[in-house]
C-alpha cells in the first residue's frame, strides 16, 4: 500500500459512515492466517470484561522472533519496521493500518511479546450496544497454521 493510498483509507475512516466494518476488519485478520508465509499465526477471538464495560479482543499470535522491548513504542507508526525485520518483505504498514482501524471503529491495539517468542497483536473494540450479553467462556483457537 503506497502512502497516498494509506492517506486516503485514513481520511474515509474519519469519515462517518464510511468506516471499513468490524466484519471486514475480522476477515482481513482471518486471512493474514492465510497469507503469512514465514510465521505460525494462530486467531482466536474473546470477549472482556471490565469496569467501562464490554469489549471484544481480537488475538493474532505469531511464533516469530517477536517485536523488540525497544520498537514497541514506534511499531504503530507508518513504515517501521524492527531492526531484524529489515530484509523481510513488506513495507512496515500493516500494524499502522490496523492500528487505523481499530482507532476508526473506537478501539486499540495492543502489543504483547509472547513468552517463548513471537508476538501477541491483540485488536480490542468496544462491543457493540445491541448486542447481546456475553457469555464467558475460554478463548477458543479459530485458525492454527502448520
Amino acid at each position: 500500500m503506497s502512502t497516498k493510498e494509506f492517506a486516503l483509507l485514513e481520511l474515509m475512516l474519519r469519515r462517518r459512515g464510511e468506516a471499513l466494518s468490524r466484519g471486514q476488519l475480522l476477515e482481513g485478520a482471518w486471512e493474514l492466517g492465510f497469507e503469512s508465509r514465514s510465521n505460525l499465526v494462530d486467531v482466536y477471538v474473546r470477549y472482556l470484561r471490565d469496569k467501562k464495560g464490554d469489549e471484544v479482543a481480537l488475538h493474532v499470535l505469531d511464533s516469530g522472533p517477536g517485536l523488540p522491548e525497544h520498537f514497541a513504542a514506534r511499531a504503530l507508526d507508518r513504515f517501521s519496521r524492527a531492526d531484524g525485520a529489515r530484509s523481510a518483505v513488506g513495507a512496515g504498514l500493516g500494524l499502522a493500518i490496523v492500528d487505523l482501524i481499530a482507532r476508526g471503529h473506537g478501539g486499540r491495539v495492543e502489543l504483547r511479546a509472547r513468552d517463548g517468542g513471537g508476538s501477541d497483536v491483540a485488536i480490542v473494540l468496544p462491543r457493540s450496544v445491541n448486542a447481546p450479553a456475553a457469555v464467558h467462556a475460554e478463548p477458543r483457537q479459530l485458525l492454527r497454521r502448520t
